[in-house]
C-alpha cells in the first residue's frame, strides 16, 4: 500500500511538471537596442539571454513587444508573466518579484554641446537647477523624483536624444551602449556633439520583473533563475555576450 502510494505521489509530481513545462508563458519587452529590440538581430543581448535560459528551463516563451509603461501593466495585473530588462527599485518591489540578475547596466548623463555643458555634481541635488529627462516607465523617473527633480518625460530613448538635440531638455541619464547605438542612428552627422559628464551617474542590475498573479508565477520564477544559472555554467550566456561584442 506505501508502496502504491509513493508511486501515485511521483505520478502526481511528474504530471505537474509535464504540465508546466507544456505551458506557453508570456513575457513583454520593450525597445531599448542593444538590449532588447524587435528591429535587430536576434532581438537584442538580454533578449537572447531571457531566451536561452528559459529554454534551458523547458519554459516555453511567447515574446511580445510593448511600451514600456504597458509593459509593467501587464505583468502587474498579470496578462504576463515577466518584462525585462528591469531595476528594483522601492517602488517596484511593493507589487512584483525579480529573477537574480541578468546583466549590469552601466549609466551616464548625456547633454548635447551647445545647449548644456560640462557641470561637477556629487549628488542629483545638484541637478535641480537644470531639465533632467527620463523615459516614461524607466527607474530613472522614480530616482529622480526621490530626489526632488519633476523629470521631462520622454516616450523613449530615441525621443529623449532627440530632445537634448532640440534643447528641450539638458540632461539625460542613459545606459552608454544603448545611448550610443541610438545617437549613431539618429543623428550620424552630430555624434560628436553629444557627450557625457565626467562622472558615471549608476551601475544596476537588470533583471525581470515578474507578476505576483500570474499562474505559477514562483515555480516559474524559480526554474528561470536555475535555467539562468545554467547557461552561465555552459559558456552559452558567454556566447552570446561575445555575439554582441561585449
Amino acid at each position: 500500500m506505501k508502496g502504491l502510494e509513493a508511486f501515485s505521489l511521483i505520478i502526481l509530481f511528474l504530471l505537474s511538471t509535464i504540465g508546466l513545462n507544456a505551458q506557453t508563458v508570456k513575457f513583454v519587452t520593450g525597445e531599448w537596442a542593444p538590449f532588447t529590440s524587435k528591429d535587430i538581430s536576434g532581438q537584442g543581448f538580454v533578449t537572447e539571454i531571457v531566451l536561452a535560459a528559459a529554454q534551458e528551463a523547458g519554459i516555453r516563451v511567447e515574446l511580445f513587444f510593448a511600451p514600456w509603461a504597458r509593459c509593467e501593466l501587464m505583468v502587474k495585473s498579470g496578462e504576463a508573466f515577466a518584462s525585462f530588462p528591469y531595476v528594483k527599485t522601492e517602488k517596484r518591489q511593493k507589487s512584483f518579484n525579480f529573477s537574480d540578475t541578468i546583466t549590469i547596466s552601466y549609466a551616464k548623463v548625456f547633454y548635447y554641446a551647445g545647449f548644456a555643458k560640462e557641470i561637477s555634481w556629487s549628488t542629483l541635488a545638484d541637478f535641480l537647477p537644470y531639465r533632467m529627462g527620463a523615459v516614461r516607465g524607466s527607474s530613472d523617473v522614480e530616482t529622480l523624483v526621490n530626489a526632488g527633480i519633476k523629470p521631462i518625460i520622454a516616450t523613449d530613448s530615441n525621443a529623449a536624444f532627440g530632445m537634448l538635440k532640440l534643447g528641450r531638455m539638458d540632461y539625460y541619464p542613459e545606459n552608454e551602449l544603448v545611448a550610443r547605438m541610438s545617437i549613431k542612428n539618429l543623428f550620424p552627422g552630430d555624434v560628436d556633439k553629444f557627450l557625457t559628464l565626467t562622472r558615471p551617474y549608476s551601475s544596476n542590475s537588470l533583471m525581470l520583473l515578474v507578476s505576483r498573479t500570474y499562474p505559477k508565477s514562483q515555480e516559474l520564477l524559480l526554474k528561470f533563475n536555475s535555467g539562468l544559472a545554467t547557461i552561465r555554467k555552459t559558456g552559452v550566456f558567454q556566447a552570446i555576450q561575445k555575439k554582441y561584442g561585449l
